[in-house]
């Protein structure tokens, strides 16, 4: 049961950036179990998620993740709507959880090495006696020392915040990139064909994965064009295979708009000039 935002967190910090999608790719993992039922609306557009975690088979088991979506999604509800931007700060809170999670297991450290933070000091020592020196360089007279000693600090001031937020990062372990590795793996396994629907949501590699002659089981409502019957006329078997293919295609999207979906409502409504500071008269 893979924590998909955890996952993410991790490609991340090993450089190679995933879709943008864990939250929906976790929402549609505990569809694929059983926990959740998707229920599609053409009109008005819309998805709803209805919480069956109740009715689960006993000897199934909810993760830690898992639990957590679940929670922050339906909270006392057993039906929510996924409007775009409707569970955003539930998606907050979840990646909240994951980066201390992903701490607290050793996965990565936000505290830099004794070894880091003493070549911190040593580079903001250096920047600030070149400054002191540039500065005794550039300014004459009787106010030489204090003007020079007033850049040097004001360098070294600027400095030790940059440098500090450079090595206060999160910085993988060796547990951290060894975790990595692995999700990588199922990521370019998905590149290949393989993996689950979830697996594709977060890795987003929709586009390679076959729709499949059905549609997927805990999804009421999805459009979806069945396959024809095989004709029996050789003549005919070259059109049934381009309509098969059309078919495929049209199946493929419906899926992708549905993770469009689950994943707009995730994702935080842009802010508005007011709210970003902007505006004014």
């Amino acid at each position: 049961m893979p924590d998909r935002i955890r996952d993410e967190l991790l490609a991340e910090l090993a450089g190679r950036p995933l879709d943008g999608r864990a939250v929906a790719a976790q929402l549609v993992d505990v569809a694929e179990r059983g926990l959740v039922t998707l229920r599609w609306q053409e009109q008005p557009a819309g998805l709803w998620a209805v919480d069956v975690s109740h009715a689960r088979d006993p000897a199934s088991r909810i993760g830690a993740a898992d639990a957590a979506l679940l929670g922050e999604l339906f909270g006392p509800e057993r039906e929510v709507s996924l409007h775009r931007h409707a569970a955003a700060g539930a998606a907050r809170t979840l990646y909240v959880r994951a980066r201390r999670s992903g701490e607290t297991a050793g996965l990565w450290q936000t505290v830099p090495p004794a070894w880091d933070q003493l070549r911190g000091v040593l580079a903001t020592l250096v920047v600030a006696v070149t400054g002191v020196i540039v500065g005794a360089a550039l300014v004459e007279g009787a106010a030489t020392a204090a003007t020079a000693a007033a850049i040097g600090l004001i360098t070294a001031a600027g400095l030790y915040l940059v440098v500090r937020r450079l090595l206060t990062g999160p910085r993988l372990t060796a547990q951290g990139r060894a975790a990595a590795a692995e999700v990588l793996d199922r990521a370019e396994r998905c590149h290949a064909h393989g993996g689950s629907l979830a697996d594709h949501v977060a890795f987003g590699t929709l586009q390679h994965r076959p729709a499949g002659a059905h549609p997927p089981p805990w999804v009421d409502g999805l459009p979806w064009c069945e396959p024809p019957t095989p004709p029996q006329d050789t003549a005919q078997q070259n059109t049934a295979k381009q309509d098969t293919a059309q078919q495929d295609t049209a199946n493929r999207r419906a899926i992708g708009t549905m993770a469009d979906r689950i994943a707009a409502a995730f994702r935080p409504a842009p802010r508005s000039p007011d709210i970003a500071g902007g505006g004014g008269s």
